[in-house]
């Protein structure tokens, strides 16, 4: 592989694993706002607010998790670096 690719391929996957803080505010974001509409819609405040938080917030650490997988095997797999 070319200096060029090499350099590629590593800011590459630092974008990819910088989008971590990205990810986690967004699922958690994404869920309240959707707990909002629904304590809208049909009046339980605040349950569907909290429930809408806690799927946002997992949906987040799941991701996290997988990347910290992904990022495990990219490091598991980069013998001479």
């Amino acid at each position: 592989m070319t200096m060029a690719g090499e350099q590629q391929e590593k800011f590459n996957r630092y974008l990819k694993y910088s989008a971590i803080g990205l990810e986690m505010g967004l699922a958690a974001a994404i869920g309240l706002l959707v707990g909002m509409w629904f304590d809208g819609r049909y009046g339980s405040k605040p349950w569907g607010l909290l429930i809408g938080l806690a799927f946002g917030l997992a949906a987040g650490f799941r991701r996290l998790f997988s990347l910290a997988s992904e990022y495990r095997k990219d490091l598991s797999g980069k013998s001479d670096e």
